[in-house]
């Protein structure tokens, strides 16, 4: 009788235990004080678990004992918090600004005969260390990745994905290396009244076929996977044979910077500058970060009137007026940046630490109407693992319900 009284006090304390879990409140702000909306809160061993500020920056979230609160929003450093030190009391969080593209000038003397052949040594040097680096073999990522995008100053939605990145060696075209995402949790978090909006744009300006696709898209996390680009010992070969376009910076005693630049103009119409800064160590020439940047500029001499799929896409663009029913292109701009940092792993290589994306554009047409849009994205690494296993196409097939959550709803 005894034993059986202590089996069912037993059946009763443990689940209360193991689902007994405190609840932190906590207050996010930049370094001026202001509240960070939108900024992701989660565990980093289970950020399936996460939620993001509000718009005046709280969030409340349970908390997991043994575990580290991660809150991240791009252009901020990522801050991490141990579990042991949230209390009851609303947590006062401060992010520091992290500048997404590399700030130092790099400026580049005249090219001698001898830097030139200086250059060739440095850039073979560099790429000697990616085979060590880099081992040819399959990894794999386990990301949390957020992306939002604005209108005009006005945020259509911010995007969040737990996923799983597979990079698998040498399996894309011509050799080069491709990638795979799997998403387990697909979440969306959207102002109330833009919510509402979407419907009608997507069924007055998108059809039926067009309307699957979107829904893949966000199921499958195209834009996450395009974040996460690839490639990195594969491009550094397409730049290295064009030794003129390298010029190199000392940064400090510790880093030095190899810089790619070049600058294509096609018919007077479209002019492209691209510039990738390589930041490697200066004595074992091992790579720690990788700052990409691009400006498109275009301006089209009679104008060019969009048909109907592009104009719907405008009408999502400028969604919070009205729609737009004629649209002469005339000019307009794109800027890119992305940034890659990278830590040492425990088998002597390199790994990914997170991914970073910066990308503006701004359409004009004849008549001065302009459409703008921003898109904001960034990857941390939850976990990392060597020699991993590619996904099947079946289950690369299965993705994740997109959650549609409204900015109210996390109050």
């Amino acid at each position: 009788m005894k034993h059986r009284l202590l089996y069912t006090l037993l059946l009763i304390c443990i689940p209360t235990l193991l689902f007994a879990q405190r609840q932190a409140v906590g207050h996010v702000v930049d370094e001026s004080g202001q509240p960070v909306s939108y900024a992701s809160v989660y565990f980093k061993k289970a950020p399936e678990h996460g939620t993001v500020t509000d718009n005046n920056g709280y969030f409340r979230l349970n908390v997991n004992e043994h575990d580290s609160l991660i809150i991240s929003f791009i252009g901020y450093a990522t801050k991490s918090l141990s579990s042991r030190a949230i209390k009851q009391d609303t947590l006062q969080i401060r992010l520091h600004q992290q500048p997404i593209m590399l700030e130092e000038a790099v400026v580049a003397g005249k090219t001698t005969r001898n830097k030139r052949k200086a250059m060739k040594d440095l850039l073979r040097f560099t790429r000697n260390r990616m085979n060590v680096d880099f081992p040819d073999e399959n990894q794999k990522y386990r990301v949390h990745s957020t992306v939002s995008v604005k209108s005009g100053g006005n945020l259509l939605g911010f995007d969040e994905v737990i996923a799983n990145i597979v990079e698998l060696h040498g399996r894309g075209n011509d050799g080069w290396d491709s990638i795979q995402i799997k998403a387990d949790v697909a979440r969306r978090y959207i102002d109330a009244n833009t919510a509402e909006k979407i419907p009608d744009v997507m069924d007055n300006h998108i059809g039926k076929q067009d309307k699957s696709n979107i829904q893949k898209i966000d199921a499958g996390s195209l834009m996450h996977k395009y974040l996460w680009g690839g490639n990195t010992k594969q491009m550094f070969d397409k730049l290295m044979e064009k030794p003129k376009n390298w010029s190199v910076t000392k940064e400090n005693n510790d880093v030095t910077v190899l810089t790619y630049t070049e600058t294509r103009n096609l018919l007077g119409i479209i002019k492209i500058t691209a510039k990738v800064n390589y930041i490697i160590d200066a004595f074992n020439y091992s790579i720690r970060r990788i700052s990409e940047e691009a400006v498109v500029s275009f301006n089209i001499p009679f104008g060019y009137k969009l048909n109907k799929d592009e104009l719907s896409v405008m009408n999502l663009l400028s969604i919070a007026g009205e729609d737009i029913e004629h649209f002469r292109l005339k000019r307009g701009t794109i800027n890119f940046k992305r940034n890659v940092i990278f830590t040492p792993s425990n088998y002597n290589s390199l790994r990914v630490k997170e991914k970073t994306m910066v990308f503006n554009m701004k359409a004009e047409e004849k008549a001065g109407q302009s459409i703008q849009m921003t898109c904001n994205a960034a990857a941390y690494v939850v976990s990392h693992e060597h020699n991993a296993k590619q996904y099947s196409s079946r289950a690369l097939k299965i993705h994740p319900t997109l959650q549609t959550i409204t900015i109210d709803e996390i109050k």
